[in-house]
C-alpha cells in the first residue's frame, strides 16, 4: 500500500512539474480577455436562438404564485 501511494505521489508530482514546464498554470491576461469576449458572444447567440424559437416571449416571465 505504501508503494502504491509513493508511486501515485511521484506520478502527480511529475505531471504537475511537466505542466509548469509547458506553461499550463500561467495566467495570460490577453487570452483571458479573448475567452471572456468569445463566451459573451456565444451567450448572445444562444439568447437570440431562444428568442427566435419562442417568438420573442422570453422577456415576459410570470412570477409563480
Amino acid at each position: 500500500m505504501k508503494r502504491l501511494f509513493v508511486a501515485l505521489l511521484i506520478l502527480v508530482v511529475g505531471i504537475v512539474g511537466f505542466g509548469f514546464y509547458r506553461g499550463w498554470f500561467t495566467a495570460n491576461p490577453d487570452k483571458i480577455q479573448q475567452d471572456e469576449q468569445r463566451a459573451k458572444e456565444e451567450v448572445q447567440e444562444l439568447m437570440q436562438k431562444v428568442k427566435d424559437k419562442t417568438g420573442g416571449h422570453t422577456d415576459k416571465v410570470k412570477e409563480p404564485e
